[in-house]
């Protein structure tokens, strides 16, 4: 007897595939239960015309759960990009301060902010951009600095002097943006 049982009702799916819906599903669930690294004492499914269930050892499900939640797989609701987290991991792997780097930097932090903005985000959309995600407004002079450096760095036809210090500052800023990503 299995310690938890999942039923799913399945007035969808024809009877004559329940058979294989029930089997599918117990190879998706165990499969999942090993990739994760967890055991399981058993799992048996069963179909009838209008259901699905799959038995199985409670520890194993409710550990499948949590990881199932954690890693946003069915039916939980996919969580929400992290796209500066994920840049400031990008930046700090390939930190140099030359100037193909410094300008490939820029363009990625571009294209992060685009993503949160959900279009391209120009200076002068940054007043918008702060009132919409109010977790940013503490960053707005950062902002001016981060376009205004973009805007010579691209357009002004100069290269600063201080490149070694606008990368290290463009790192600072983007590890900002990803802490105020995760706490808002």
């Amino acid at each position: 007897m299995p310690d938890l049982l999942l039923e799913f009702l399945s007035e969808e799916i024809p009877a004559r595939m329940q058979a294989r819906a029930a089997e599918d599903l117990k190879k998706m669930v165990t499969d999942r239960l090993v990739a994760a690294g967890l055991s399981y004492e058993g799992a048996k499914a069963f179909a009838t015309p209008r259901r699905l269930a799959l038995g199985a050892g409670a520890i194993a499900l409710l550990a499948f759960a949590l990881v199932a939640r954690d890693r946003a797989w069915p039916p939980f609701q996919q969580r929400k990009a992290r796209v500066f987290s994920a840049l400031a991991r990008q930046i700090s792997t390939r930190r140099g301060a030359d100037d193909a780097n410094l300008a490939v930097a820029i363009q990625s932090v571009h294209r992060a902010l685009d993503r949160a903005n959900g279009a391209i985000l120009l200076s002068g959309d940054v007043p918008e951009f702060l009132r919409r995600h109010p977790e940013f407004k503490p960053l707005r002079v950062d902002f001016e600095r981060f376009f205004e450096t973009s805007k010579r760095r691209f357009f002004g036809g100069e290269s600063s002097m201080d490149d070694d210090f606008a990368a290290e500052q463009l790192a600072q800023f983007v590890s900002k943006l990803a802490r105020r990503e995760r706490s808002g």
